[in-house]
């Protein structure tokens, strides 16, 4: 560490040395203070030449915060924000990385294990999603525990892990593996007086030199994984090359990617609409237009059966175009009888910051006669903050088209307050886990109303979900929030039926993740 002055005369002697050319320097150096802390300090030195005279300037700057919250974001982008592990995105570069070296001949083998917990579905049904978040939570202090320090655990989405082992072999990985299904096959979940017995199944997948791609390992380790769980749940199994003709016989859980592109191709998805309900007026101003899946023979699926996969074989952007387009037409329809309606869009992970995705909305906006106003697109706080950089620049570029732009799930992320002021966003919604209790929690009330005033303090207007009964409404309408939404005031019904669920129709919106 330099004191200031130690700091100036070094680049004082820097700038004089005749071996120096450049007329200015800067770099970051570790200043000490006069109390004995130290600080990190950026030094520009700059040479003028003024009447035959060289004369340095220097300015220096603490930037001890600044630094402290890029490394703060830096954290953020690269970890889940529920349970602290690496996310999604950084676990694929690692991934990406540890497949080149492979590949240049790196003589160690490597593993990867793909972790999917059994009957979660089953908590989160049963005990709703602050129980299953409270799993998660659980199970991952008890898999940081196990795993080398030198391994790589991360949370790819929903109940989903992946573990990435460094420098192992076969009978290592496999040992390992059924350590961890042990761990988790003795795992009780305690919830309110409930117990529910979880367990977990494994799949491997074990490379070296011949690796062929990062996206080939995840789908072997994938199979594996299904392979274990069609082998009764709460097993381990090594992916083999023989495992590759058994893809046939997966076609209800494998057989996802090739039904999404199907439903894409054939317009097998659908749109329906739940009216969201002025709280200042009681009239459904706005309408959130949800994603359908139909099968062959008609069977409507829930987000909930597809958008999982759909992440996991990336094909999310494929249906953001599909949904952009269909409900831009449908919009462009309504808004001859009906000329105050209003689409939002919820866009995910994968279409922020790709570059032709805004060409793609201005083509669609422009081929249906739809003005740029009559439009908001979405994006969740996770995915907003996650990717804060790409998001930034995308919502701007939405604004400056004429578009709105929304939060959603506020709350349920990072440090929500810090960073709504940094978001180009006109509204936002109130996660429904801080809303659901809101008459009988009264911390949950406290923690709405701060949303809610904050929100209003940045002159962004507020959305409340799950609201699910007249109390509730109530309540919300003392706070002043401006909108509200859930079962109580309407179900999601057909677009061409938005008449029978309210009217005075201003606003409809658009979510895929729901």
């Amino acid at each position: 560490p330099l004191s200031p002055g130690g700091v100036f005369a070094s680049f004082l002697e820097l700038c004089k040395s005749p071996s120096m050319s450049i007329a200015a320097h800067e770099t970051t150096v570790t200043a000490v203070r006069r109390n004995g802390s130290s600080f990190p300090m950026s030094v520009k030195v700059n040479k003028l030449e003024i009447e035959n005279r060289t004369l340095y300037i220097a300015l220096v700057d603490d930037i001890g915060e600044r630094m402290a919250m890029m490394e703060n974001l830096r954290k953020m982008a690269e970890h889940d924000s529920l349970t602290g592990l690496y996310n999604r995105e950084y676990f694929l570069n690692e991934l990406e990385r540890v497949v080149e070296n492979a590949r240049r001949g790196s003589p160690r083998d490597y593993a990867l294990l793909y972790l999917d917990l059994d009957n979660f579905k089953f908590v989160n049904d049963t005990l709703g999603h602050l129980a299953g978040d409270q799993v998660l939570v659980e199970v991952t202090e008890m898999l940081s525990q196990r795993n080398r320090k030198s391994d790589l655990l991360a949370r790819l989405g929903g109940d989903e892990f992946a573990l990435l082992i460094y420098d192992t072999n076969e009978t290592d990985v496999v040992q390992a593996a059924e350590a961890h299904r042990r761990l988790l096959a003795d795992y009780v979940f305690k919830y309110e007086g409930k117990a529910i017995q979880l367990g977990c199944s494994i799949g491997i997948s074990l490379f070296g030199q011949s690796v062929v791609s990062k996206e080939d390992l995840l789908m072997q380790a994938d199979i594996a994984c299904h392979i274990a769980k069609r082998s009764g749940r709460n097993c381990v199994h090594l992916y083999e090359a023989e495992d590759q003709q058994d893809l046939a016989a997966m076609s209800e859980d494998m057989g996802w990617a090739r039904r999404i592109k199907e439903a894409i191709s054939r317009d097998q998805f659908s749109l329906v609409s739940q009216p969201i309900m002025d709280l200042k007026t009681g009239k459904m101003n706005r309408y959130e237009v949800l994603l359908r899946m139909c099968n062959e023979d008609g069977h409507v699926i829930q987000p909930a059966g597809f958008i999982s996969a759909a992440e996991r074989f990336g094909l999310m952007r494929a249906i953001d175009r599909w949904v952009i387009e269909h409900a831009i037409e449908a919009l462009s329809q309504q808004l001859k009888t009906q000329p105050n309606l209003h689409f939002s869009i919820n866009l995910s992970a994968e279409s922020i910051g790709e570059a032709s995705m805004l060409e793609v909305i201005t083509n669609a906006l422009q081929r249906h006669s739809v003005p740029p106003t009559a439009v908001t697109f979405e994006v969740t706080e996770t995915v907003a903050i996650a990717n804060l950089g790409a998001a930034l620049k995308f919502l701007e570029q939405l604004r400056a088209l004429g578009c709105h732009t929304a939060l959603d799930d506020f709350g349920v992320g990072y440090s929500s307050f810090a960073y709504l002021k940094d978001l180009p966003v006109d509204s936002v919604k109130i996660d429904g886990s801080f809303v659901r209790d809101i008459q009988r929690d009264a911390l949950q009330l406290a923690m709405v109303r701060s949303m809610n005033d904050i929100a209003h303090a940045m002159g962004k207007t507020t959305i409340a979900e799950y609201v699910d009964s007249e109390e509730c409404i109530a309540i919300l309408q003392e706070i002043g929030v401006d909108y509200a939404q859930g079962f109580h005031i309407g179900m999601p019904l057909p677009l061409d039926e938005m008449s029978k669920s309210g009217a005075g129709k201003k606003s409809v919106v658009v979510r895929l993740l729901k």
